[in-house]
C-alpha cells in the first residue's frame, strides 16, 4: 500500500508595516543598518525604494538615522570577533538589569546585533550597548556610565533616568538623548531628539547645555522642559525653576525666568511668553489633567505632550468643557473619553489625530 503523501502547509510571511516602525525597530533591522552603512547594494536599493515610495514614516526614519550615526560617531574602532562581541553584549545587557529574551518568529527581522527582543518597557540603555557591539572597543570592560551613554524611550513610554552628574531626565515617548564624549569632565552637553524634562544638578563650574536641533539651552542648576516637535511646530523651552539662556545661531540670546518659555520656528525669531506651569508639573508626575478644558486647551496639551497634530475636521465643532485625569502615556484613553462624552469619532494616522462629529 503506497505511503500516504505528506502534506505541507505553505508558510506565509506578512510584510512588516514599515510606517509603524519604531526607532528601535529601525536600529535593530540588519537590512536597514546595511543601508545606512552603504555596505550591501541590495539593501541600499531596497530601503531607497521604500523611502521613495513613502512606505516609511519620515519623522521616525529621520530620528532613527540621526540616533544611529550619533552613536556610531562615538565608536570609530575596528571590527573584531562577532561571536565574542555578542557574548559581551549579553553580559552588558544583563548588567543593566534588563531581561534578555529569545525572539519569536515574527521578530526574526531583528537579527543583527540585537538578536534578543527589546523589553516591553522599552526604555533602553541597550542602544549604547548595541552600538558598542557594532563598533566594539579595544577596552576589555566597557561600562556605559564611564565611557558612553545614550537613552531612548519608545512610542507611548515615558521614562526617567539619572545622568552621571546626578541630573534627572524625564524622557517622552519617541525621544532620545545622547551624552557628548567627556560629559561632566569640563562641561555637560546633551543632544536631544524629541521631548524631555531636565532637573539639572547644580554645578556652576560645569554649565549644562541641551542641544535640540537649532536651539541650544544652557543652565547652571535648574529644571526645564524642551519640546522638539515632529510636526513642524515650534521648538519650545519651558522653565520651571532657576534660570536658563536659550540660543539660536544668528540671534540674540533669550533669558528665561520661572514660568516663561521660548519658542523657535525655523527661520523665525525666538519668541518669549508665559505658560501653564500646572500642566507641566502634572506631566512630570506622570499625569495629564484637564479641568473644564475647551478645544483650544485640549489641542494644546495633545500637541505638546503627545507630539501629535490635532485636526478637527468639522467646521462647527461642539463646545466642550472636558475634565479628567489620565496617565501621561495614555493618549487613546483621553481620546476614548472625549469620544464617549461628546459623541465624536477620532482616528490616528501617523502623527495626526483627526476629530469628527
Amino acid at each position: 500500500m503506497p505511503a500516504q503523501a505528506q502534506r505541507f502547509t505553505p508558510v506565509t510571511h506578512c510584510m512588516p508595516d514599515y510606517k509603524n516602525y519604531t526607532i528601535e525597530d529601525y536600529v535593530a533591522d540588519e537590512s536597514f543598518v546595511n543601508y545606512l552603512l552603504q555596505q550591501n547594494e541590495a539593501d541600499v536599493a531596497l530601503w531607497k525604494e521604500r523611502k521613495d515610495t513613502h512606505q516609511l514614516d519620515p519623522v521616525i526614519l529621520a530620528q532613527a538615522t540621526q540616533l544611529f550615526f550619533a552613536l556610531k560617531e562615538q565608536h570609530k574602532t575596528a571590527d573584531s570577533n562577532k561571536a565574542e562581541e555578542l557574548a559581551k553584549l549579553q553580559q552588558m545587557i544583563a548588567a543593566t538589569g534588563t531581561p534578555v529574551h529569545s525572539m519569536n518568529s515574527e521578530s526574526r527581522r531583528k537579527r543583527s546585533f540585537l538578536r534578543y527582543a527589546w523589553p516591553a518597557a522599552a526604555a533602553v540603555l541597550i542602544i549604547a550597548a548595541a552600538t558598542w557591539y557594532f563598533y566594539p572597543s579595544h577596552i576589555e570592560s566597557v561600562t556605559p556610565d564611564k565611557n558612553f551613554m545614550a537613552f531612548a524611550a519608545t512610542q507611548n513610554n515615558i521614562q526617567r533616568f539619572t545622568l552621571p552628574d546626578g541630573s534627572e531626565v524625564i524622557l517622552n515617548g519617541n525621544s532620545s538623548i545622547n551624552l557628548a564624549p567627556g560629559f561632566n569632565k569640563t562641561k555637560r552637553e546633551v543632544q536631544l531628539i524629541g521631548t524631555a524634562f531636565f532637573q539639572v544638578a547644580k554645578n556652576p563650574d560645569k554649565p549644562f547645555t541641551v542641544i535640540s536641533g537649532s536651539v541650544s539651552t544652557t543652565a547652571l542648576g535648574t529644571s526645564f522642559y524642551i519640546h522638539q516637535s515632529s510636526n513642524a511646530a515650534p521648538t519650545t523651552v519651558s522653565l520651571l525653576t532657576g534660570k536658563v539662556r536659550v540660543d539660536v545661531k544668528g540671534q540674540s540670546s533669550v533669558h528665561l525666568v520661572p514660568y516663561e518659555k521660548a519658542s523657535y520656528q525655523k527661520e523665525q525669531q525666538l519668541v518669549k511668553s508665559t505658560f501653564d506651569n500646572d500642566a507641566l508639573v502634572n506631566w512630570t508626575k506622570g499625569l495629564v489633567i484637564f479641568k473644564k478644558a475647551n478645544w483650544e486647551q485640549v489641542k494644546s496639551i495633545i500637541e505638546e505632550y503627545f507630539d501629535k497634530k490635532l485636526v478637527i475636521t468639522t467646521s462647527n465643532p461642539k463646545d466642550i468643557s472636558f475634565t479628567g485625569e489620565f496617565k501621561a502615556d495614555q493618549l487613546e484613553s483621553i481620546l476614548s473619553s472625549l469620544e464617549f462624552t461628546y459623541d465624536l469619532k477620532y482616528t490616528i494616522q501617523n502623527q495626526t489625530v483627526n476629530i469628527a462629529f
